[in-house]
């Protein structure tokens, strides 16, 4: 709760002093997978949280990286301490922007593209994310595939396990948003 609290102050600081309509969730997993020659690696976190502003087009999005689980808890802990060094940097975020406008009085499936910056381990890199939104009585679903490569965001990867981890992680975020103010 303490992290939407954070992107609902960011945001609302962002639009100004006018009253903006925004959908927020709590609960928005994040999951990625590495495909190496010797071995897949998999974890989850469904502690995202993020906030939409249709009006502005605006989308924030933060994760705490200690909330991603893996299925062996060594890998967990590596994850952590060796790679993401989550104690420095405890959080990865995105803000961007969407490319088009969406109707959200008219249910239906949105393509999207949001353009904004990715941060990870505390470097900032720009991105363009193709997703989908999925409008459906009054509730919007965030759906979105994407790639992260490692040396953007200075994770290193020895030598000796360069098998077993990839250079470049699939990333999928889904999150199902609903009205969380609205504007007089």
């Amino acid at each position: 709760m303490k992290l939407l609290s954070t992107l609902l102050l960011c945001l609302c600081i962002t639009v100004g002093s006018n009253a903006q309509t925004l959908y927020a969730s709590k609960n928005v997993a994040i999951s990625f997978i590495s495909n190496a020659p010797l071995e897949d690696i998999e974890a989850s976190s469904k502690m995202g949280v993020g906030v939409l502003n249709f009006e502005k087009g605006e989308f924030v999005f933060e994760v705490a990286v200690r909330t991603f689980r893996f299925d062996i808890s060594l890998m967990q802990e590596h994850f952590n301490e060796n790679y993401l060094d989550s104690d420095r940097f405890p959080k990865a975020s995105f803000r961007g922007k969407f490319k088009d406008s969406i109707d959200l009085t008219k249910d239906g499936v949105y393509p999207i593209v949001v353009e904004g910056k990715l941060s990870v381990r505390g470097i900032e890199k720009p991105r363009v994310i193709p997703g989908t939104l999925v409008v459906k009585n009054g509730m919007v679903s965030l759906n979105a595939d994407f790639t992260i490569d490692c040396e953007d965001h200075n994770i290193k990867i020895p030598k000796i396990v360069e098998e077993k981890i990839a250079d470049t992680v699939k990333v999928r975020v889904n999150g199902d948003f609903s009205l969380y103010f609205a504007k007089n």
